[in-house]
This record gives C-alpha cells, structure tokens and sequence, in this order.
C-alpha cells in the first residue's frame, strides 16, 4: 500500500520554472530509491505530451510510458511552492505531487 509521511513532503520550496520544479521533484524521488535519475527526461517529456497541471495550483509530475522500467518502487513526493510556479498557459502552481509509477 502507498503511504506518505512528512519525509515525503518538501516545504516552502523556490523554483522559477516548470523545468526546474520537475528537477527538484525528480531529485526527490531519486533520493528516496523511488526512480532512477534518468526517470528525469521522461518527466520533462510527459509535460511536452501534455501539462500534468490539473486545477485548484496542483501539477501531478510524472513520467511517460517508456521510463516506467526506471521505477524501482512506487512513491510520491510533495513539494510545496509558496510564491507559486508557473505551469503554461496561464496556470500557477502551488504544489508539485511527483509520482513515480
């Protein structure tokens, strides 16, 4: 079963792109075992696919259907940005849930 805890939470972060918000959730993720750094590109690559922006200031990082190899074990990691983050298209985000599956 997938459980989070507050190691799973990251607060008052900064970032000052989209890109660099799906970095640091990356980095998480790569921290905690969950993914292999190069889970990374697939992150990046799903936003050129399609924004994982879903409303209310919450993106949904994740990555594509060909980096699920590089997913040792299913997690989540939550960071939370503050002064916002600019997702595109005219949508700020406040929290960035990366998930790894």
């Amino acid at each position: 079963m997938l459980t989070i805890n507050h190691t799973d939470i990251v607060l008052s972060q900064v970032a000052s792109s989209k890109t660099e918000a799906i970095q640091s959730v990356a980095s998480s993720l790569t921290g905690k075992g969950y993914i292999e750094p190069d889970y990374v590109n697939g992150m990046l690559a799903r936003e050129q696919q399609s924004s994982t922006y879903l409303d209310n200031g919450i993106a949904i990082p994740h990555g594509t259907t060909d980096t699920r190899s590089m997913v040792n074990n299913t997690g989540v990691v939550v960071h939370h940005y503050p002064q916002g983050v600019d997702w595109g298209d005219g949508n700020l985000i406040y929290l960035a849930i990366g998930i790894a599956c």
